[in-house]
C-alpha cells in the first residue's frame, strides 16, 4: 500500500510512499474520522526523497484533520530534499518536525553514518537501544573499509558500554584513518582499558590535533601517580598545540601535582593562543590561589586572557575577593571594566549591585550590558532593570528583559507581556514572546496568537507559528 496508518496509544502513525495519491489517502482520513482519540498525527516521510504538491496537499489537509480532534501533528524523518520543498511552501511552521530512528532496518540506520545531520543522533538511538543485531552490524561496521562507518560503529559501541569488544575496539589504533583512530581512544578510555594506556603516549604527540586531545582526555581517564611527571615533560614541548593538549590534560587529572606542573606552564607560556586556553584550565582546580591568579590577569594585556580569567572567576567564585573586584569596573580601560563585572557572575552582593547602580552611567556600552546581566543574578537589581526597559538602546532592553525574567519570572513575564506587543524593537519583542512560551500563562495560546496577528515581522510569525504549532 502507497499509505499505512497505525493506531497505536492513541497516536496514529502514518507512513506515505512515493507513488502516493489522492486516493491511497481515503482509508486514512476515514480512519482518523473513526477514531476520536487521537491525540497525535505522526506522519512518517522516510519513503520520500522528493515531494509532489499533491502530497503536499493531502499532508495539509492530514494536519487539518488533526486540528479538528485537537491532535498535534509531527512530520518524522523529513529528508533534506522533502525539507526545501516545505521552506520553500513557508510549510515548516505548521509541523512539529522530529526523527524516528525505530522505524529503519538496521543496515539503513548503518548507511546514515554517512550523514553529517544524522550520525550523532543515530549512535545515540543506537547505543541507548543496544541489542545482539545492532552489535553484530556495528563489529561488522568496525571490518569494513569506510572510515565514517568504522568510526561511529566504534563511538556507538562505546557508547553502549560494551566491554565485551574490546578487541575490535583496540584495532581502530591501527587505522589509516585519523578519525578511527581518534574514536578508538576515546571509547577505550571509556571503558577503561589500561591496556591500551601506552598507546595513547604515542598518540598524544599526533599532528592531528583531535587524536591527540582525545590521547589525553582517555590518559585522564586512567591516570595514576606517575602521569602528571610524565606530562611535565612532554609540556616543555616546542609544539605550543602539544602544550595545550597537556595543559587540558593536567587540569582533568587535577591534584596538586597536576596544578603546580600548569602553573609553571602557564607562567612560560609566550603564546597568545595558548595562554587563554590554559588559564580557563586553571579554573578547574578549586584552590584558593586561583582565584587570587585570576583576579590579576583581569588586567592582561591580552582580550583572550581577560575573558578567560572573567569565565574562570564564574566558575571559583570570588571567595572573598569581591572588593578587589569591584575596583576594577571603574578601569579606565572599558575591557578591564567589562570582564571584572563579567567576573562577579553570579555572586552578585547587595554591596556590589550598589556600587554598579552607581557606576552604570559613566560606562561604555559594553559595560552597562555587562553589568544589566549582572544584576539579574541580584535581589536589589529588580527596580534598576525595570527602568531600562524603558532606554532609547534596544540592546539595552532586551538584556534588560532577560536579566528581569531570570531575577523575578513572575515580573519578567508581567513586562514581557506589554513588550511583546508594544516594544519597537522586534528583537525585545521575539525575547518577550521566548519568556512568555517558557511561562505558559493562563491563556498565553490567546495571547500569542493575537500577537501574531498584528506584528508584521517575519521572524516573529515564525517563532509564534512554532510554537502554537500552526
Amino acid at each position: 500500500m502507497n499509505v499505512t496508518i497505525k493506531i497505536t496509544d492513541r497516536k496514529a502513525y502514518i507512513v506515505i510512499n512515493p507513488d502516493a495519491s489522492k486516493k491511497d489517502f481515503d482509508d486514512i482520513f476515514a480512519t482518523l474520522r473513526s477514531d476520536q482519540a487521537i491525540t497525535e498525527v505522526r506522519i512518517d516521510l522516510k519513503n520520500l526523497f522528493y515531494i509532489r504538491s499533491e502530497l503536499l496537499a493531502q499532508i495539509l489537509a492530514l494536519k487539518k484533520a488533526a486540528n479538528g480532534k485537537n491532535a498535534a501533528t509531527y512530520l518524522l524523518n523529513v529528508n533534506e530534499g522533502v525539507l526545501q520543498a516545505l521552506e520553500m511552501s513557508n510549510l515548516v511552521q505548521f509541523f512539529i518536525i522530529e526523527s524516528d530512528y525505530g522505524s529503519y532496518s538496521v543496515d539503513i540506520l548503518i548507511d546514515m553514518f554517512h550523514s553529517p545531520e544524522y550520525a550523532d543522533d543515530i549512535s545515540d538511538y543506537m547505543s541507548s537501544n543496544y541489542s545482539d543485531e545492532y552489535k553484530d552490524a556495528l563489529l561488522k561496521g568496525i571490518s569494513s573499509e569506510d572510515s565514517i562507518v568504522k568510526e561511529f560503529s566504534i563511538l556507538t559501541i562505546g557508547k553502549a558500554q560494551d566491554n565485551t569488544a574490546l578487541e575490535a575496539l583496540r584495532s581502530g589504533l591501527d587505522s589509516t584513518y585519523p578519525n578511527v583512530v581518534k574514536a578508538s581512544i576515546l571509547v577505550l578510555g571509556w571503558l577503561g582499558d589500561m591496556e591500551s594506556k601506552e598507546r595513547f603516549y604515542t598518540f598524544i604527540e599526533s599532528p592531528y590535533n583531535d587524536v591527540s586531545e582525545a590521547s589525553g582526555a582517555s590518559i585522564a581517564l586512567l591516570s595514576e601517580d606517575n602521569d602528571p611527571a610524565r606530562l611535565k615533560n612532554l609540556g616543555k614541548s616546542s609544539n605550543p598545540d602539544l602544550r595545550m593538549v597537556i595543559a587540558g590534560t593536567l587540569s582533568l587529572i587535577n591534584g596538586d601535582e597536576a596544578y603546580q606542573i600548569l602553573s609553571e606552564m602557564l607562567q612560560a607560556e609566550k603564546v597568545d593562543s595558548a595562554r587563554p586556553f590554559m588559564v580557563r584550565r586553571l579554573a578547574f582546580f578549586n584552590k584558593a590561589e586561583v582565584t587570587e591568579t585570576l583576579i590579576s590577569l583581569l588586567n592582561d594585556n591580552s582580550m583572550g586572557v581577560q575573558e578567560a580569567a572573567a569565565a574562570g572567576l564564574e566558575r571559583t567564585g570570588l571567595r572573598g575577593h569581591d572588593a578587589e573586584v569591584l575596583k576594577k569596573v571603574s578601569s579606565a580601560d572599558s575591557w578591564v571594566s567589562y570582564f571584572a563585572v563579567k567576573a562577579l557572575g553570579k555572586q552578585c552582593s547587595s554591596e556590589s549591585a550598589k556600587y554598579l547602580k552607581e557606576i552604570y552611567s559613566q560606562t561604555e556600552a559594553n559595560v552597562k550590558l555587562a553589568i544589566i546581566e549582572a544584576l539579574g543574578s541580584c535581589e536589589d537589581g529588580e527596580e534598576f532593570l525595570v527602568a531600562r526597559l524603558t532606554d532609547s538602546n534596544e540592546d539595552v532592553r532586551k538584556e534588560a528583559l532577560s536579566s528581569l525574567y531570570r531575577s523575578n519570572a513572575a515580573r519578567g513575564l508581567t513586562e514581557a507581556k506589554v513588550l511583546a506587543s508594544k516594544d519597537s524593537s522586534w528583537l525585545v519583542r521575539y525575547k518577550a514572546v521566548e519568556i512568555i512560551d517558557n511561562e505558559k500563562p493562563d491563556g498565553y495560546r490567546g495571547v500569542l496568537a493575537a500577537i501574531k496577528s498584528a506584528d508584521s515581522n517575519r521572524y516573529i510569525q515564525e517563532k509564534i507559528a512554532s510554537i502554537l504549532g500552526i
